[in-house]
């Protein structure tokens, strides 16, 4: 199974209009993480 990430530039959210959005594909099973705010970021620091 491969994992990805999905990055946005959240200034660019202004209405349900899509936005640009990068992919980057990973495939290792070691990556299982859903980042969704800066608490969540911060967390990662201890892992």
């Amino acid at each position: 199974m491969h994992t990805g990430i999905s990055v946005v530039n959240a200034t660019e959210i202004k209405n349900f209009d899509s936005v640009k959005e990068d992919y980057l594909i990973i495939n290792d099973k070691r990556v299982c993480l859903n980042v969704n705010t800066k608490t969540d970021f911060e967390l990662l620091g201890s892992l």
